[in-house]
């Protein structure tokens, strides 16, 4: 092996481990996972909140399952915490409402550009600033109105929350809430 070649190896490898990398296009050795209490019965509040408050901030919906209170959004891009400075990620929001608890996973991946893709670092500044997302998503979604529970009552055969008329392109959006206001 040339000198030259060790020297560009070496500095490859440098500008892909500056940051804990899990491995490009990876999902993340543990997700992180939030999880909160509601009160029974709260769980179309928070739902119809989850879904007013994830549209104010740019998500699209890729899957959303009414009858399970489950929801995927598609990927969003924006520049997020990584290392010391700051990257291009993507992220997909999952969210799961129960009887009695919520569950939000934020999947986050870094654009790194001297490996040529998408990664998901493992490094505490990135993994905490997911932590804070979620918190204050989950923060955000516990401000649903518990008691209008009328607010959140559908007319029989109305379509719900997650689908109106025809999706486009997969995304089913309300049109019976005011998805603009979180």
């Amino acid at each position: 092996m040339s000198p030259r070649s060790a020297i560009l190896l070496l500095l490859l490898g440098a500008a892909c481990s500056t940051r804990t990398l899990v491995r490009p296009g990876a999902r993340g050795a543990d997700p992180l996972v939030m999880r909160a209490p509601i009160r029974a019965g709260g769980a179309d509040a928070v739902f119809d909140r989850a879904l007013r408050v994830l549209r104010s901030q740019g998500y699209r919906l890729s899957r959303c399952d009414e009858g399970f209170s489950a929801l995927e959004t598609e990927r969003l891009e924006q520049d997020s915490t990584c290392g010391g400075t700051t990257c291009l990620s993507r992220q997909v929001v999952h969210l799961k409402v129960g009887w009695r608890a919520v569950r939000l996973d934020v999947r986050r991946e870094f654009w790194d550009s001297a490996c040529k893709g998408w990664a998901v670092y493992a490094d505490p500044r990135s993994v905490d600033a997911i932590r804070r997302e979620e918190q204050e998503l989950i923060a955000e979604l516990m401000k649903a109105d518990f008691q209008n529970p009328l607010r959140y009552a559908r007319a029989p055969g109305s379509p719900g929350p997650c689908a109106v008329g025809p999706c486009a392109e997969g995304t089913c959006l309300s049109a019976l809430f005011d998805l603009s206001e979180p």
